[in-house]
């Protein structure tokens, strides 16, 4: 039989947290809100050119997740949009329908 221990890092291996994998992925978060501004820019910026004046976010613990706030007549409209949005680097384009959009 294999010790399960032995797969993880010594740090873990007794059940402690590895300081150093926090630290790194708190560094790739301020990575991506960094670089994701510019993302977010461009998806407004592809949503505008199909007509849609809507709120986008970053959403997922890899922020890969695009978030378009629309209002429920123009679902289609962003739908359209989404080829050109993953094209961004979002891996995944979400639609929360906001009524009032």
């Amino acid at each position: 039989m294999s010790d399960a221990t032995g797969s993880r890092p010594a740090d873990t291996a007794q059940g402690g947290r590895d300081e150093r994998a926090d630290h790194t992925r708190a560094a790739n978060r301020i990575d991506q809100r960094r670089h994701g501004d510019d993302a977010l820019v461009r998806a407004r910026q592809v949503l505008a050119a199909g007509g849609l004046d809507v709120d986008v976010d970053r959403a997922g613990h890899a922020g890969d997740l695009l978030v378009v706030a629309a209002p429920p007549g123009r679902i289609d409209d962003v739908r359209a949009c989404a080829p050109q949005l993953r094209k961004l680097g979002f891996r995944y384009v979400t639609i929360e329908i906001v009524p009032d959009a």
